[in-house]
Parts: structure tokens; sequence; C-alpha cells
């Protein structure tokens, strides 16, 4: 197990990944990289395009297999626990992978059911008044502004209380109001102990808690602090 000092601690990881390797074809993509993600702490990972950063979340979220290396969330292993650790996490990708035919509503009680949730209704009201979206909820998600189909992937991705929060260049797309959501969000969650890994390239979005920057190049990580 990966092991993390904060000040005078010495803390488990929430995350740990190990020597991950992936390639397509001959064209390695993820490079011998470690990383780890304590409680309650903002990763940001920077970096050009093609860099990597989107295939690692990918990874990470189990939408993508690796060739080699270990992923853990508190120590339930990506191949051996699949389930178990899949249920630890949540990812905001580029994609939203939505029903565009289906409403905000039915979208989000679909993921609900489909994740045996209790009393998710008053849930789905509480996250969707988080994030702006409550005058939306019987609206078809094919009508949606990007911004609106953005605030409802992040949403759905708050409904089943995950421990690690993943999300691919956040602010894409998203107005001023949206991105001043967004960050109230976040700061919640990181209340709750909950951790954010996110690629940006966004300057402007201050997060709170403990802020680590890192950049991704060639597949590997470097730390920018």
């Amino acid at each position: 197990m990966l092991l993390t000092s904060v000040g005078m601690y010495v803390v488990n990881s929430l995350l740990e990944v190990e020597n991950l390797e992936k390639s397509y074809g001959r064209n390695r993509v993820i490079n011998n990289l470690s990383l780890a993600v304590n409680s309650s702490e903002v990763v940001v990972i920077r970096g050009a395009n093609g860099s990597g950063k989107t295939t690692l979340l990918s990874i990470i979220s189990s939408l993508v297999a690796y060739d080699s290396g270990v992923v853990k969330i508190f120590g339930k292993d990506l191949r051996s626990d699949p389930h178990e650790y899949r249920s630890q996490l949540a990812f905001v990708a580029h994609q939203p992978f939505l029903y565009s035919q289906l409403t905000v509503r039915e979208n989000l009680e679909f993921y609900a059911q489909l994740n045996s949730l209790d009393d998710f209704r008053n849930t789905i009201l509480e996250k969707t008044s988080l994030i702006g979206l409550s005058d939306r909820l019987d609206t078809k998600v094919s009508t949606l502004s990007h911004g609106y189909v953005k605030r409802t992937a992040i949403a759905r991705a708050l409904l089943h209380g995950p421990q690690l929060l993943l999300f691919d260049e956040p602010e894409s797309g998203l107005d001023r109001e949206s991105l001043g959501l967004l960050e109230e969000i976040i700061d919640s969650e990181l209340k709750k102990g909950t951790s954010i890994l996110m690629t940006t390239h966004s300057q402007e979005i201050v997060y709170k808690g403990v802020i680590r920057n890192q950049r991704i190049s060639k597949g590997m990580l470097v730390d920018e602090n």
C-alpha cells in the first residue's frame, strides 16, 4: 500500500496507482506511472493534448483497460474486486453518457435505480438543487445547452456519495455561474472527506483544501508545487 506524508503524519492513500502502463499499438500513452490521492485532497493534473490525461482518468474509472500495474481504492483492486472498486468513485468525462431522449429526472432516476440507491428521489432533488438544475428536471437532455448537460453529469456523479470524484477538464463549456457552483460543490465534497482528481487547463478556478498540482508529460507525472 502506498503511504503519503502529510505534515508530520503518514496516511494511507484513498487511491493507489502503481507502475501503470498503457499502450495503443506501439504508442506508449501511460509510462510506469504511480500516483497516490489522500482523503480531502484535490489533485490537479495538467498537460498538453495527447499527454495521457484522459487515458489516465479513463483507466482509473475502469472505462479503459490497462496493460500492467495496480489500481486500488481503499485497497479494493480494480481487477480483482471491480464492483466494490467502482462503487467508491464517479467520473465526469467529456462525453456525458446520458440518454438524450430522456429528461434530466429520468436519467438520474435510471442511474439511481441501477445502483440500488435508497430514497433516491429526495437525493436527486438535493443534488440538482446544488448544481442549479431544479428548473430543468423535466427537460429532455437533447434540448439542454452544453453547460446544463455538464451540470446533469455532475449531479449524477454525486448521487451515490462517491469517495473519489474524477473530473476531465470540468470547466469546459461552463459559464462563470456554473464554475462558481462547481467550486462550491468541490468545497462541500472535500469537507465530507471526498477526494477530487481532475485534469484541467484552467488557472482561474480556486480549489480549497489540500491541493497538489502535477503535470503529465509522455505518460509520466511530475510535481508542479
